[in-house]
C-alpha cells in the first residue's frame, strides 16, 4: 500500500530520470519496421533540404536585395526543424541541442515575418 500511495504522489516516472540512450543501441534494436521509417524520415529530411536550396538559388536570382535575405531565412524554418528532427531522432542524446537549435532558428524566423510585414505595410501593422 505503501508502494501504491508513492506511485500516485510521484510526479516524475522512473524512467524519465535514466540517461538516454546512444544512437547505436537505439540502431541495434530497429526491426524491419523502425528501418523503414527512419529511412523514410532521413529522405524527406534530405529532400526538404535539396527544395530549400532549389528555392534559395530562384530567390536569389528574382528577388530584389532588400526582401531576399528575409524571404530565404522565412523559407528556411521547415528545413531547419525537419533536418533537427532528424539529427534527434538519430542521436537521442543530442535531442536537447537540436531543439534548442531549431527553437532558436524559429525564433529568428518570426522576428523577419514581423519586420518584412512592417516592410510591406508600414505602420499600420504596429499601431
Amino acid at each position: 500500500m505503501d508502494n501504491l500511495e508513492e506511485m500516485i504522489n510521484s510526479t516524475i516516472h522512473p524512467a524519465c530520470l535514466q540517461e538516454p540512450p546512444l544512437a547505436i543501441d537505439v540502431i541495434k534494436e530497429l526491426d524491419a519496421f523502425g528501418i523503414c521509417l527512419y529511412s523514410m524520415l532521413t529522405f524527406m529530411s534530405c529532400l526538404s533540404l535539396l527544395l530549400y536550396l532549389e528555392t534559395c538559388v530562384y530567390i536569389y536570382k528574382n528577388v530584389s536585395y532588400p526582401k531576399k535575405t528575409t524571404i530565404i531565412w522565412i523559407n528556411g524554418a521547415a528545413p531547419c526543424i525537419a533536418t533537427m528532427s532528424c539529427f534527434g531522432m538519430w542521436i537521442p542524446r543530442a535531442v536537447m541541442f537540436t531543439d534548442m537549435t531549431s527553437n532558436c532558428y524559429f525564433a529568428v524566423v518570426v522576428y523577419k515575418v514581423l519586420m518584412l510585414m512592417v516592410e510591406e505595410l508600414g505602420a499600420a501593422v504596429a499601431s
